[in-house]
């Protein structure tokens, strides 16, 4: 009987131990789990805003690059747009529509007229209009008596066919033109006047001029050609 409940005894001390055993080693579980837990939490917190910081600085670096890209983009076009246009201004400019004229001036007879030689330039004023600034030089017969005379010509011509689309070219207007010379007053004369252009020879343009002005007036003219216009 006495052995039997020392074995009792013993049986319950045991069962005892491993229960205090099982819960040393639940509580040592539970306490790696929350040491675990707040280890991942620290590593996660610290890993997590230099990634956040980094992150936004990259998107705003990219959005700034795209910006700076398109920016420099724009402004290259710009500039060879400007130079560009630049050129062609140059260019234009320094081909001078010049021209070269001869003109019979109030041939009444052989006995009395002028004849004259000229240059000039020939100004575009818009697509449709030419301003002609000439000056000319030659001489004058009066009753049979010749003599060295000057005229200088301010013309305006409106174009019919500005773009050149056929190969005669017509036009009229009108202007001012001044004379003087040996035994002549200086005299200031109101013109008309009527022109065609012929087609164009090594790109040189002649053009038949008549008109009234200090008489009847008659030139023959070679202008230099422009492309795509008159």
């Amino acid at each position: 009987m006495r052995a039997a409940e020392e074995r009792s005894h013993d049986t319950a001390r045991k069962r005892g131990g491993k229960a205090k055993l099982g819960r040393g080693r639940n509580r040592g579980k539970r306490n790696a789990k929350a040491h675990l837990a707040d280890w991942h939490g620290q590593l996660a917190a610290a890993s997590l805003t230099p990634f956040r910081s980094t992150s936004f600085a990259a998107v705003h670096a990219t959005a700034f690059s795209a910006k700076s890209i398109r920016f420099a983009v724009v402004a290259i076009v710009a500039l060879t747009s400007g130079a560009r246009a630049a050129a062609q201004q140059t260019v234009r400019r320094s081909a001078l529509p010049l021209e070269l004229r001869v003109d019979a001036i109030d041939v009444r007879s052989t006995e009395n007229g002028t004849l004259h030689a000229g240059l000039g330039a020939n100004l575009p004023l818009g697509d449709y209009v030419r301003f002609e600034i000439d000056g000319a030089g030659g001489g004058t017969r009066i009753n049979d008596v010749d003599g060295k005379s000057g005229r200088g010509d301010a013309l305006a011509r409106f174009l019919l066919d500005p773009f050149a689309e056929t190969s005669f070219g017509l036009s009229i207007g009108g202007g001012m033109s001044a004379t003087f010379g040996e035994r002549l007053r200086p005299r200031q004369y109101l013109v008309v006047l009527a022109d065609l252009e012929m087609p164009r020879i090594a790109g040189v343009v002649p053009a038949l001029q008549v008109g009234l002005g200090g008489g009847v007036r008659v030139g023959l003219v070679a202008r230099a050609g422009q492309p795509g216009r008159r």
